[in-house]
């Protein structure tokens, strides 16, 4: 998995690159993604681009300016890229200081964990478990697709020509389309598979499958995600 790590590029929070990249990469072989390139600034395209290409994200809302009220404000791009991650379905989990203020412009109360300076051991078990239920949720799924014959368009460029054939899918959850992902076909007995990853958490999850290749084009529209068989039209 690729996990995007939003946090204040400051010596306070510098044990978020000494503890939590460590257990990204090490302990569960995956990928940190950052976007220090735009400290202190609201969050560009390249970045954007950067969290859509991610599985998931984790905002740490660590303190920043202390206000009157004895509470502290956060860090504003962190709260931009973990609200920019929630609108394009990418899983997301705000982890909150104690004493940062609640109401400093992240709203999805589900994705909060709270945790304090004093107790990042416990921290970094709650981040682990987080990490077992997103891998259990991208765990690749195979469909199969129908009908039979659209294996007759691709034969002809399965030996040399397999470049040439294209395989997309993308999601829709409620009515948030994500990003397309690529595939590849797998001849499977006398038909086609696709094996899909990057499978959003929730209920009612749809997916839309599309082939191209010389000549040929098939789409699925979008389906529910726990079909086994996907059924395609030739355009």
């Amino acid at each position: 998995m690729k996990i995007f790590v939003g946090y204040g590029y400051n010596p306070r929070d510098k044990w978020i690159e000494d503890l939590i990249f460590p257990l990204i990469t090490k302990a569960f072989n995956d990928e940190v993604v950052d976007g220090k390139e735009i400290y202190g600034q609201p969050i560009s395209d390249e970045v954007r681009k950067k969290i859509e290409g991610c599985n998931g994200l984790l905002a740490f809302c660590t303190r920043r300016d202390e206000l009157a009220n004895g509470l502290w404000t956060t860090h504003r791009w962190v709260i931009d890229e973990f609200n920019y991650a929630l609108a394009k379905n990418v899983k997301a989990v705000e982890i909150r200081e104690d004493k940062v203020d609640p109401q400093g412009g992240i709203a999805a109360n589900l994705q909060h964990l709270p945790f304090s300076m004093e107790a990042r051991e416990t921290l970094m078990l709650e981040v682990a478990k987080i990490f077992g239920t997103w891998k259990t949720a991208l765990t690749s799924k195979r469909l199969q697709l129908l009908p039979g014959n659209i294996i007759d368009d691709v034969r002809p460029f399965w030996k040399d020509r397999q470049d040439e054939i294209h395989c997309q899918y993308n999601f829709l959850v409620e009515n948030n389309e994500t990003p397309a992902f690529d595939s590849k076909l797998r001849k499977i007995g006398n038909g086609l598979c696709v094996d899909v990853e990057n499978i959003p958490l929730g209920n009612n999850v749809m997916i839309e499958l599309k082939v191209d290749g010389p000549g040929f084009f098939w789409s699925s529209g979008y389906q529910s995600i726990e079909l086994i068989s996907i059924n395609m039209e030739k355009n």
